[in-house]
């Protein structure tokens, strides 16, 4: 766990790629229950408890349709389950990241939000090159095809959400 932990940071930080993950079913599926885990920790005091689960399980499932989709368009279902348990392993770890940033939304004065707000957007940014970084190696294309894929994921799964659950 230690081991994968690490590698997911690594992957967060750029320095290594989702074919650098174990394969397997279990790597999987300890990476979408670290997504899952994580993803409702960081929101359940935005949303509740019932909400954040439901809106962590539909950005797990988004993703994991998306991702499958373009994997079978592009004939490399193969690397599924690498790419999925990288993009909830590091998915993981940028939640960790926002976690206290999340938490502290609504306790803060008028310049600490300011100052929360900000440090978010460089989260969402962080999150976008992470996905750029994962895109490039899952798809075999460039770095910029991946920011624009990546992006283009962001939006879909912010929309997506907001049919289900409001702008909010």
């Amino acid at each position: 766990m230690i081991q994968l932990f690490r590698l997911y940071l690594q992957m967060a930080m750029l320095r290594a790629a989702p074919q650098d993950a174990p394969g397997g079913r279990d790597a999987l599926l300890y990476a979408v229950a670290a997504a899952l885990i994580t993803y409702v920790a960081a929101i359940a005091a935005l949303h509740g408890l019932g909400e954040a689960l439901a809106r962590a399980v539909l950005d797990v499932g988004v993703l994991a349709s998306l991702l499958h989709a373009g994997l079978r368009i592009t004939d490399k279902l193969p690397r599924f389950p690498q790419a999925l348990a990288a993009f909830c392993g590091t998915g993981a770890i940028i939640n960790l990241a926002a976690w206290p940033l999340l938490a502290s939304m609504g306790s803060q004065t008028e310049a600490g939000n300011s100052l929360v707000s900000i440090s978010l957007l460089l989260m969402y940014i962080w999150s976008v090159l992470v996905g750029a970084h994962l895109f490039r190696h899952t798809f075999d294309t460039s770095f910029p095809v991946g920011v624009l894929v990546s992006l283009g994921y962001v939006f879909l799964s912010v929309n997506i959400t907001a049919i289900f659950f409001g702008n909010a």
